[in-house]
């Protein structure tokens, strides 16, 4: 089964209960460019990452595919489902040609019992900036596997710890690390960075010993800081940030800390681990 994900938007504003709920449509719109036009790959007038999308949408569904499962978050649901009908032309939409097929309806779900990992789809800006996105790459492992959870209602099976924490969302990732900091005695002011460029956490040692995490030392009044990366490369590294946690890392560094760390340091049955098994109730790991 392939996955992928459709942002229905038209003039900047979601359009997706009106096209799936109302119409039954999964639609892309791109002006006046018809589908002869992007079958053909020439005088479509769209720009290069628009005529990506458009070209991935037309390719993957000019036969009826039954293979591939799409999901699209509305206002108050979000909703899968795949292709029923031949796509088309479907006439005109104010300013644009409407292209696209009648969906086959396979779950309406209210956000709020969506794992975050999937309701939080859009804060990748690759993800929010396109409209039609393949979700078959390494780092789509956790939307992937909430979708296999909400199609199937059971818990899914991952292999390693690396993949258990890739069932989380970047927030949740975060909380996890400042949870998991505070559970070593340091006071954590925020758990949610994004204050100050390149800075995701501060902690501070408000006791009268040294704390230590790791190889890492935090001397009574010290002040650790930290930035945290699901996948960490090598332009994320910087001279100021004390300390970086991540599930994977492209680089060595004494300074990184990735899911083998956590897996060895998170206390079994401790907070951290309970808020975790917790957080990832529809998650079982092998």
């Amino acid at each position: 089964m392939a996955y992928y994900i459709l942002n229905i938007n038209y003039q900047g504003k979601s359009a997706v209960d009106y096209w799936l709920d109302e119409r039954g449509i999964a639609p892309i719109f791109y002006g006046q460019t018809t589908l002869a036009q992007l079958k053909a790959e020439k005088e479509h007038g769209l720009k290069p990452q628009a005529f990506v999308d458009a070209k991935r949408f037309v390719q993957t569904f000019t036969e009826v595919n039954e293979n591939a499962i799409v999901f699209t978050i509305g206002e108050d649901n979000i909703y899968i489902f795949r292709q029923k009908g031949p796509l088309c032309e479907k006439g005109q939409h104010e300013n644009d040609l409407v292209k696209g097929f009648e969906v086959e309806m396979i779950k309406k779900i209210k956000i709020n019992s969506i794992p975050l990992v999937l309701t939080s789809i859009k804060a990748n800006r690759h993800i929010s900036s396109g409209t039609f996105r393949d979700l078959s790459g390494a780092s789509y492992f956790g939307n992937r596997s909430a979708l296999e959870f909400l199609l199937t209602g059971k818990q899914v099976v991952v292999n390693s710890y690396a993949e258990y924490l890739q069932c989380l969302s970047s927030l949740e990732f975060e909380t996890l690390i400042a949870k998991f900091l505070e559970e070593k005695g340091v006071f954590v002011p925020a758990y949610k960075g994004g204050f100050i460029k390149n800075f995701d956490l501060f902690c501070k040692n408000l006791s009268t010993h040294s704390i230590h995490v790791g190889k890492m030392v935090i001397e009574p009044k010290g002040i650790l800081s930290i930035q945290i990366k699901l996948n960490l490369k090598k332009e994320h590294l910087l001279r100021a940030v004390d300390v970086y946690f991540c599930i994977h890392s492209e680089i060595q560094d004494p300074r990184v800390y990735d899911w083998k760390f956590l897996e060895r340091e998170i206390i079994p049955d401790g907070i951290t681990e309970k808020w975790l098994r917790t957080t990832l109730d529809w998650v079982v790991l092998k």
